[in-house]
Order: structure tokens, then C-alpha cells, then sequence
């Protein structure tokens, strides 16, 4: 009884820092420093700490756990080996220890997050919905912080300035200006989970999830990222592909109906002028891309088996002068830093994930969630948030969709029916 209690003991805990380490991920923006004292380490340090007990409380070893413990190995040496490639490499070793440090949070979230589910400390439910409370409560922060600033109550840039959080902003329209921080990342791809919350056993309640709904979209129109944008209209898409005809007429229906309310309030000038800034913006960050691309393929050329190794960047386009290492062209660098076999070792890992989603019966949600974790994939291309708390996250979200998805399922109806003929067979 007592060995009971005291499981349960160390699981509130472990609970509880696992929960404030998703907090700290999705309301927390870089703030580039990584140092050990922000509250992301401490929650991270707190989360590896109970899950080291937890495990040693157990004391259960059996095939699961051999397993686990393998490929937790075999993705530490990964990483490990390219941190002394880059070590090296490197002048200092202040870069690749910063990218190390990003690749161990990204990797042992999902290794944390494995374990919990495994060992049934908490659901993978309860893990989703902590995410998407979470970001909402970020998405309506933020919504409500812009409104205060164009009202001239607070200033939101120097607010975030002061904080040390790390920020992009760029005109919208009059003082609507842009605001985009690295936890803008997961909000649209957490529609598509919303939408689906019943398929995923959410229970999401009705209201929230047409609120949900409501703030999601302004939160992303703010980030006045393209690709951000089209991922949400991608999540929309997914689900009107897979719903029922009436709800596929409801949803064309309310997106017609937004958009001539919005045109009818704001007036087609204002439309026309916030295009017109984000298509100057547009060219602008494409050809910073373009030389990034062409430094890196460069480097690349120099070491292209075993890359430059972490923390490895081009001397010629150099990205942000705090975190040298970072490229909005973030698969393109990866190449660079990892090589040949360490990018084909980096995709292998993430088949890993996509293959939860093509396991039979193949259905369109199935293929929805597929396409969009692609769309997270492919955002590397234009994002340098692949690796990170929030990426963690990510990967997370998308691996508990994948089993939840596989879970069988029971018509009742047909349930019933079996039964009572088996009844009349017996008797």
C-alpha cells in the first residue's frame, strides 16, 4: 500500500512538471539565450528529473523497456556524434552546444512523452488537450495584446523588447503591425486537431472549440506568415474533405459568409493595401532565402557525408548574429551540418512518426493528418523552428494523433446486434 502511495506520489509530480514543460513551451517565445536558469531549462530539468525517478521507483525492466532504452541510446549517440563532428569543426564551442541543447529538448520531449503514455502516468488525451488549451490561452494573449496596442494602452514591441523575448514585426495596415514569435508555429496546426477532437476522444466542449476557432485565425493573420496562413487553410480544407456533405455546405456556407462581412466592415483598400505590404515583404525574405540556399549548398559541397556538424553555419549569410547556426532555410542547413548520412539517419527517424498514419484501415483522416504533418516537415523550408521546446511538441502531437487514430473502435449498434444473435446461437 505504501509502495502504491508512493508511486503515486512521485506521478503528481511528474504529472505536474511535465504539464508546466508544455506551458513553458507554447507561451514562452525563444528568447535566444538557452541559458539554465530561464523556465523552460528549470521545467525541463524538473521533467527529466522525475522521469529518471519515476523510472528507478519502477524498477521494471521487460522487453518494452529494453527497447526503449535502445532507441533512446541510438538517437543520444546521433546527436552526440555530431556534436563532436561540429566540435571539430568550430571555432568556438558556443554554436554547436546551442544546437546540441535544441536537439536534446526536441528529442527526449517526444522520449518523455513516450514513456508517460507507455506506463499509463497520463493519456494521451490529456496530453493533447493540455497543448491546445495552452496555445489557445497564448493565441488569446496575444489577440488581446495587439487590441490594447493599437488602442494605445500598451506598446506590445517594447513590452517583448524588455522581456528579452525574440519577435518579428513588419506593417500590416495603419497601426496594425505584424507579430510573430517561435510558439506562432504550432497554432495552425492545431485546427485540424480541433476539428477532429471527437475522432481523438477530446471532449472538447462546444463553445470552446467555436472560440477556439474564432481566435486561432486572427492569431495567425497577425503572425502574417504565408505559410503559417496556408497551413490554417490547409486544417480546414483536411476536415471539409472528411466530413459529411451538409457539413462540408456549412463550412464553404460560414467561410463565405466571414468573408463578406469582413470585406463589408473593412472595405476592399484596406485588403488591397495589406497585400500590397506583404508581397514587398515577400520578395525581400524570398532572395534572403535564395542567398542562404546557394552559402549553404556551398558548404555543403566542403563536407558532404558526414556535414559540418552541429552548430555548423555558412561565414557568408549569416542568419541572426546571436544563433549563427539558424536558417529560415532549415533543411538546407541541415544538409550542411549533418551531410548525406546524417540527414538520411534525421528522415528515418521521422518515417517513424508518418508510418503511425498509413497503417490499415487507411482513411482520409488518417491521410489528413499525414498531409499536415508533412506540411509541419515542409515548413523547414521557410521556418527555423524544426528544432525546439515548441518542435517537440509538435512531433509529439502528431505521434499521440497517430496512436489514437490506430486505436480500434466499436460500432455499438453492430456490437449489440453480434451479441444478441450469439445469445440465440447459444441457446
Amino acid at each position: 500500500m505504501l509502495h502504491i502511495s508512493t508511486k503515486r506520489f512521485y506521478s503528481t509530480f511528474l504529472i505536474s512538471s511535465y504539464l508546466l514543460l508544455i506551458m513553458c513551451g507554447l507561451l514562452l517565445p525563444s528568447d535566444g539565450g538557452h541559458g539554465l536558469l530561464n523556465p523552460k531549462s528549470l521545467a525541463f530539468l524538473a521533467t527529466t528529473f522525475f522521469v529518471g525517478l519515476h523510472f528507478l521507483v519502477t524498477r521494471h525492466f521487460n522487453f518494452y523497456q529494453i527497447k526503449y532504452l535502445s532507441v533512446l541510446f541510438y538517437f543520444l549517440t546521433f546527436v552526440f556524434t555530431w556534436l563532436l563532428i561540429g566540435a571539430i569543426h568550430a571555432d568556438s564551442l558556443e554554436s554547436p552546444v546551442d544546437q546540441f541543447k535544441l536537439f536534446l529538448i526536441t528529442l527526449l520531449f517526444v522520449f518523455f512523452t513516450v514513456y508517460l503514455v507507455n506506463h499509463k502516468v497520463i493519456s494521451p488525451e490529456r496530453i493533447l488537450k493540455a497543448v491546445i488549451y495552452t496555445n489557445f490561452t497564448y493565441s488569446f494573449i496575444k489577440v488581446s495584446a495587439v487590441i490594447l496596442h493599437i488602442l494605445g494602452v500598451i506598446n506590445i514591441f517594447t513590452l517583448l523588447t524588455m522581456m528579452g523575448m525574440r519577435f518579428m514585426s513588419m506593417d500590416i495596415y495603419g497601426q496594425l503591425m505584424r507579430m510573430q514569435t517561435s510558439v506562432d508555429i504550432i497554432t495552425p496546426f492545431l485546427i485540424l486537431f480541433v476539428l477532429h477532437s471527437s475522432v481523438l476522444n477530446l471532449n472538447l466542449n462546444k463553445k470552446f472549440r467555436i472560440l477556439f476557432l474564432i481566435i486561432s485565425p486572427l492569431s495567425i493573420f497577425l503572425s502574417f506568415s504565408r505559410y503559417l496562413i496556408l497551413v490554417g487553410l490547409f486544417g480546414y480544407f483536411f476536415y471539409w474533405i472528411s466530413d459529411k456533405l451538409i457539413g462540408k455546405i456549412k463550412v464553404v456556407f460560414a467561410i463565405l459568409l466571414l468573408m463578406g462581412c469582413a470585406v463589408a466592415v473593412i472595405g476592399t483598400e484596406p485588403f488591397s493595401k495589406v497585400l500590397k505590404n506583404r508581397n514587398a515583404g515577400n520578395y525581400d525574405s524570398d532572395q534572403t532565402r535564395v542567398i542562404q540556399i546557394q552559402n549553404l549548398i556551398q558548404e555543403f559541397e566542403y563536407f558532404p557525408l558526414l556535414g559540418k556538424g552541429m552548430g555548423g553555419y555558412a561565414t557568408n549569410a549569416v542568419r541572426d548574429d546571436k544563433i549563427q547556426h539558424s536558417y529560415e532555410v532549415q533543411w538546407v542547413a541541415f544538409l550542411m551540418q549533418f551531410g548525406v548520412i546524417g540527414i538520411s539517419l534525421l528522415l528515418m527517424a521521422l518515417g517513424v512518426i508518418a508510418i503511425e498514419f498509413l497503417k490499415p484501415p487507411l482513411t482520409i483522416i488518417k491521410l489528413s493528418f499525414l498531409l499536415l504533418f508533412i506540411l509541419w516537415l515542409l515548413s523547414g523550408f521557410t521556418n527555423p523552428f524544426l528544432i525546439s521546446l515548441t518542435s517537440g511538441i509538435i512531433y509529439t502531437i502528431f505521434f499521440l494523433a497517430g496512436i489514437l487514430l490506430n486505436r480500434p473502435t466499436y460500432d455499438l449498434n453492430t456490437s449489440s446486434e453480434k451479441i444478441n444473435t450469439l445469445k440465440k446461437d447459444f441457446l
